[in-house]
């Protein structure tokens, strides 16, 4: 049975980009833009319960990939599902990696080679 992952990002051609890659690699992938509300986004997650969530920092102008994470690690039902955070901010990962770190959250900074995210999923689903 192939794995179900979520991908939570605002740019809609990096949506599509992850599904294709994902798709292609013989996952099932469910997509959110940032049309939809954190709380909207957050009751998907708990009902859906991806084996993987792919979370971009910055969705509009600000941090909601961050707060959406931390939403997601104090819910018992959603704590243990793996997260991939992508982000293009480079300055900001940095500030952020030892709580990133502390919630065994897996960073990629954009631009990315399709490689080294697909090795990163395939570990984060080990």
């Amino acid at each position: 049975m192939s794995k179900t992952i979520m991908i939570i990002e605002d740019n809609l051609t990096l949506l599509d980009l992850y599904r294709v890659m994902l798709t292609d690699e013989g996952y099932k992938v469910l997509t959110q833009s940032s049309r939809s509300s954190q709380d909207d986004t957050f009751a998907v997650i708990k009902q859906l319960q991806p084996d993987l969530l792919v979370v971009d920092l910055m969705i509009g102008r600000k941090e909601k990939g961050w707060t959406l994470i931390q939403a997601i690690r104090r819910d018992a039902t959603t704590a243990n599902i793996p997260v991939i955070l992508c982000s293009g901010n480079s300055r900001r990962v940095k500030e952020l990696e030892q709580d990133l770190k502390a919630e065994d959250v897996r960073i990629i900074l954009k631009p990315f080679k399709v490689d080294d995210f697909i090795k990163l999923v395939e570990q984060a689903l080990l």
